[in-house]
């Protein structure tokens, strides 16, 4: 699925947020999720832990459709089950990233790769 590769090859959590509320915007999935609870689709997204909430609500939906026998409200969940799981993961990547840059001594908001001056030179 397209936009469950862009989630995982996010490389912010800015784009991961982004890209999950622009799925959700989607004219057919608020038709495919319509019958499940509003927070599930409720803009905007507030965070990680809200992520992972709706992501946990969306396996407990799954359950019971495939108990109902609902095929068609199976594979509504299953997708955004996987476009929400996408999500999940990578904000636990660049989160478990962005604390080890910190641990390491790194300041937050800087990559020396987008630093605007070459290093300086350590020989005199």
């Amino acid at each position: 699925m397209v936009i469950a590769n862009a989630i995982r090859e996010a490389e912010t959590e800015y784009v991961v947020y982004f890209l999950l509320e622009t799925y959700l915007k989607t004219e057919s999935r608020r038709v495919a999720l319509k019958n499940l609870p509003a927070r599930i689709s409720l803009l905007p997204l507030t965070g990680r832990q809200d992520a992972q909430t709706r992501y946990a609500m969306l396996m407990y939906e799954f359950d019971a459709a495939s108990r109902r026998v609902d095929a068609a409200a199976s594979a509504g969940i299953a997708e955004a089950l996987t476009v929400f799981s996408a999500a999940v993961q990578r904000l636990e990547s660049l989160n478990s990233k962005k604390s080890g840059s910190r641990a390491a001594g790194a300041r937050p908001f800087f990559h020396a790769a987008a630093a605007p001056f070459p290093k300086a030179s350590t020989q005199a």
